[in-house]
This record gives structure tokens, sequence and C-alpha cells, in this order.
């Protein structure tokens, strides 16, 4: 299987899960960007930065003053995000 150039994480334990038995392998191998959702309820900053320090820290840390459900509440700002850390990794 052929590993992303680019992994974007965001979320508590299930980050960079991808049904494998090491959920983290692909994101320890390649470019890492963490969106650190603010005013996340589901997941709280502390949470988040135990999830960044879980996968081996990130190359971005990228804050947004928003809710868990980043590409409901700002999803222009997401796209912006994503296409930003594409290029730049593409």
């Amino acid at each position: 299987m052929a590993l992303p150039a680019l992994v974007l994480v965001h979320g508590g334990a299930h980050a960079g899960d991808c049904g494998e038995s090491d959920p983290t392998r692909h994101a320890r191998q390649r470019p890492r960007t963490w969106i650190l959702t603010l005013r996340d309820r589901t997941h709280n900053v502390r949470t988040q930065f135990a999830g960044v320090e879980a996968i081996g820290g990130v190359q971005k840390l990228i804050p947004i003053d928003t809710c868990h459900g980043v590409m409901v509440s700002e999803p222009k700002r997401l796209a912006e995000i994503l296409i930003e850390r594409c290029r730049r990794y593409s």
C-alpha cells in the first residue's frame, strides 16, 4: 500500500488510525499537520496535545478558534489549510 504524502490529523486516540495494527505508522513516516480546535468540547486542548505527543509530534500545529466540527463551522478556512499543506508536500 502506498503511503500518503501528507498526514493531517485531528482528534484523540483515533488520530492516524487506518485500520492497521500500528495506527500511527503513516503519521511517523510522513510530515504531519495538526488542526488544533480551541473550543473543542469533544477533545479539549490538553487531550489534543496528548494526541500530538502520541504520534511523535507534528511539523505544523494550526490553531483554529472553533469547535470539534471544524469542517462544518469553518469549511473555507479548513479547505485553505488543506490545500496549502498538500501543495507544500506534493
